[in-house]
């Protein structure tokens, strides 16, 4: 049985070790089965437990999309958010999410820059498969 939390981290192979915020994509796994046990659907998940953890664990968080999207095929939320990342720096965060046989699968873009959102989107979260 798989372990929740992150299980791949890919950086940005241009960047250098040594520059700050580097450019990365997390895949996370949790756990829900009980939530999923009361009926909840993917909206209440997002909106009752994700978006309340990131609201109370990110300093000056902003809400700035959250839509309706699809991952590995499958219905998702695609978040985009800022926030302080602890030295004044404010960074966005892009975040896609979905459920799927009672675990929370969360593909995480950090920071976002602009240049390369639709090519991470598209060839590399749009690659994301579930089996």
């Amino acid at each position: 049985e798989p372990q929740d939390g992150i299980i791949a981290l890919f950086f940005n192979p241009q960047q250098r070790s040594n520059e700050t915020d580097l450019e990365n994509i997390a895949i996370s796994m949790i756990a829900i089965g009980s939530e999923l046990e009361r009926g909840l659907s993917l909206e209440d998940v997002v909106t009752g437990f994700y978006l309340v953890s990131l609201e109370t664990t990110r300093r000056d968080f902003k809400l700035i999309s959250k839509e309706k999207a699809t991952l590995a095929g499958k219905p998702a939320f695609r978040i985009m958010y800022s926030y302080d990342q602890g030295d004044g720096a404010i960074v966005r965060q892009l975040d896609y999410i979905t459920l799927y046989k009672d675990t929370f699968y969360v593909v995480d873009y950090y920071p976002v820059y602009d240049d390369n959102l639709p090519m991470v989107e598209k060839e590399i979260i749009g690659s994301f498969k579930i089996d």
